[in-house]
């Protein structure tokens, strides 16, 4: 077992034999200053441990050697969460929750200490809690996501990563969309029967429907992002989440009956008329989940929608019309296999597929 001391030189400068830097090296009495303090330390450590009556381990000596330079995990993790500015404010609140729940089982263990038994520690807490395994997965996704960031800082050595061996199954759920005819029984349902921020809520999840945006990216949404040529409305936008360029040519998607315009240039138009920098107003998620819950009941359609659905009713209507590459680009995927998801849902390509095999 070695431990790392910091000093590096090349090997016609090392002395094997006493453990040294050779005098040939011109900082070779700070090198080996480093080095004794280091061996010390050590031999300190392990004398302490011989006193205490531990049986320890070279990976316990390990952690107490470097647990004066640890911060405490939650510490860790508190601070990261505090510096991600740019990230959407449901993301900051999931964070939060995991570091909740790991302050609730061990507020104290340093970030050196997180090893496979921790992880396997955390995992059977969180199910004695009652926690869902998809819940449980999040939590663990999260965990490693700042113990990977960590390890870039070099706060965290990259050999005590427990998720290289330690795994979590997610159980694959139902994505919920909308059938194209039920997307326009929610568009025609009366607008009078809507108050003004129905209206507009109705509106942003429809125009997500029609393009596949996000919501953090149909908030951004602004004037800017906006192009028009004899051919119809376009947008250009750099997503937030992803931080790919989006182009989406709206004059192409949904048509209307007439062919002169399209469904999402039919909604854009009326909000630019409104003259703002941003297209549409701004709401919590929680406002525009809960309204729009409430709107598609209105509208007889039975199912519980998340703002998000509006992105997969999109991927799944358009894997029936789009070529797969350019359904991959239109939602920025970077791996096919989530494209595939959308191709996947939609039983009408499947039937579709199947009529055209010549039996």
């Amino acid at each position: 077992k070695s431990f790392k001391t910091g000093v590096r030189v090349p090997p016609k400068h090392w002395d094997k034999e006493n453990g040294a830097v050779k005098t040939s090296h011109n900082e070779f009495l700070a090198m080996n200053t480093v080095i004794y303090k280091s061996v010390k330390k050590l031999k300190e450590i392990h004398t302490n441990v011989l006193l205490e009556g531990i049986d320890a381990t070279l990976e316990d000596l390990e952690d107490r050697y470097f647990q004066k330079e640890s911060p405490r995990l939650v510490e860790y993790i508190r601070d990261c969460i505090e510096s991600e500015t740019e990230v959407a404010y449901s993301t900051q609140v999931a964070w939060l929750d995991t570091l909740k729940k790991l302050v609730d089982m061990d507020p104290n263990v340093r970030l050196i200490n997180v090893n496979y038994t921790f992880v396997e520690r955390f995992d059977r807490w969180m199910r004695l809690k009652g926690l869902s395994q998809n819940t449980i997965h999040k939590h663990h996704k999260h965990l490693k996501k700042f113990l990977n960031h960590a390890i870039r800082k070099k706060a965290y050595p990259k050999a005590r990563y427990p998720y290289g061996e330690f795994k979590v199954a997610r159980i694959e759920t139902e994505r919920e969309y909308l059938t194209l005819e039920e997307l326009h029984q929610l568009e025609s349902f009366e607008a009078s029967r809507l108050n003004e921020t129905d209206q507009h809520v109705r509106s942003m999840f429809l125009f997500s429907c029609y393009t596949g945006l996000r919501m953090s990216d149909v908030f951004r949404l602004s004037l800017s992002h906006i192009t028009r040529s004899s051919r119809g409305y376009k947008i250009v936008i750099t997503t937030k989440k992803v931080k790919k360029k989006a182009e989406i040519p709206l004059f192409l998607l949904f048509p209307l009956a007439d062919g002169k315009r399209t469904r999402p240039e039919l909604l854009l138009e009326t909000y630019l008329e409104r003259s703002r920098e941003k297209v549409f107003p701004t709401y919590s998620e929680t406002t525009l989940n809960r309204r729009l819950r409430s709107i598609v009941a209105r509208a007889g359609i039975q199912k519980q929608l998340s703002f998000h659905a509006g992105r997969h009713t999109f991927g799944t209507l358009m894997a029936v019309r789009a070529p797969l590459p350019v359904l991959q680009r239109l939602m920025q995927h970077s791996d096919v296999k989530t494209t595939m998801i959308y191709v996947n849902l939609n039983t009408e390509l499947m039937e579709k597929s199947l009529e055209e095999i010549s039996w």
